[in-house]
């Protein structure tokens, strides 16, 4: 099985005892903040740049 970003947020949320609509959400609480934190960095250690992670995650930012 290969392992891809969406597995990764998928069992990001298992293991954090999110729904994947909060890990997508804007919130901010501690467990939404350490569960997709956790994904954001084992998505960039699969070798993708920080924007593209970000892009990802639906978290932006950059400055124009």
């Amino acid at each position: 099985m290969k392992i891809t970003p969406n597995i990764i947020k998928e069992k990001a949320c298992e293991v954090g005892g999110i729904s994947m609509k909060e890990m997508d959400s804007k919130r901010r609480t501690g467990p939404v903040v350490l569960a997709r934190q956790v994904a954001m960095y084992f998505v960039y250690r699969m070798g993708y740049n920080h924007k593209d992670v970000g892009t990802y995650f639906d978290r932006d930012h950059t400055y124009s």
